[in-house]
């Protein structure tokens, strides 16, 4: 049982130290210093994340949530509008190549898409609390 709340918090030079390393197999093990009170590490936790994980998909609108998944073989992008008020538009980027059909209207409806940097993308507007869901084909 440790005596003092900071005892994992400070090296031994007086300067506090937010995570520790450990090679692990192929991977990199991480262990932070403050289980309990996490906020102070997060900003920490993101930059890790950001060195090791490139996202499959990317939204700079932050009031667009996204999810992507894959059933038999085929890829689909969810996309919600978060705010109530708002329309919003942004630019969605997905890893790799691909051609984008938006399935969530009647007929399916092409949308027009373009490829770069490894990533293939495609603008959306969505009113407030609108759901899309897109197919992405090879």
């Amino acid at each position: 049982m440790a005596t003092n709340k900071n005892y994992t918090s400070w090296t031994a030079d007086g300067k506090k130290q937010q995570y520790w390393t450990k090679k692990l197999g192929k991977g990199t093990l991480y262990v932070f210093s403050a289980s309990m009170d996490f906020e102070p590490n997060c900003e920490a936790l993101m930059s890790i994340f950001n060195k090791h994980n490139k996202p499959v998909i990317t939204c700079p609108n932050l009031n667009i949530q996204y999810s992507i998944r894959e059933k038999d073989g085929k890829r689909y992008v969810y996309l919600l509008n978060y705010d109530m008020h708002k329309t919003e538009t942004a630019e969605i980027g997905v890893a790799g190549k691909y051609n984008v059909t938006d399935i969530s209207i009647p007929g399916n409806q092409k949308v027009n898409a373009t490829y770069r940097n490894g990533k293939t993308y495609f603008k959306v507007r969505l009113a407030p609390v609108e759901m899309a869901l897109f197919e992405l084909s090879k």
